[in-house]
């Protein structure tokens, strides 16, 4: 996936980018094992399309400035209610590429529901943002 120059094509590519890990994440839910998750955590796709798409993985830098670093501590409100307050397309796909790194590497938690949840709120408001 190359990025293009025209702002049209570049919001279809993150809008197709956004509903085929949608629908992966789909997929994963349904897995109440978790082993599909962690088969998507593992693996390399994702970080190379975020790349692609010049996403950055930033610790999360970019969504903190801009959202706050207590932002998905709001236990009150659902993921896609927090996920309705982000309106910045490249902070939130690079919050994305963070957070499956920091799965991907560092987490010692074992993947579970919340983590689906959370990448299919993500991938939904991705989508919705790339219009």
């Amino acid at each position: 996936m190359q990025i293009e120059t025209g702002h049209e094509q570049y919001s279809e590519q993150v809008r197709n980018f956004a509903e085929r890990w949608s629908a992966a994440m789909e997929q994963i839910a349904m897995d109440k094992t978790y082993r599909a998750l962690a088969e998507f955590l593992e693996g390399d796709t994702l970080a190379e399309e975020c790349s692609s798409l010049g996403f950055e993985m930033d610790c999360g830098d970019r969504f903190n400035q801009l959202y706050g670093v207590d932002f998905f501590w709001e236990k009150e409100e659902s993921l896609e209610s927090l996920f309705a307050k982000v309106s910045d397309l490249k902070a939130l796909g690079s919050e994305i590429f963070s957070r499956w790194s920091y799965l991907n590497h560092w987490a010692t938690e074992a993947p579970s529901e919340y983590h689906t949840e959370w990448f299919k709120a993500a991938f939904h408001r991705l989508k919705e943002l790339a219009g």
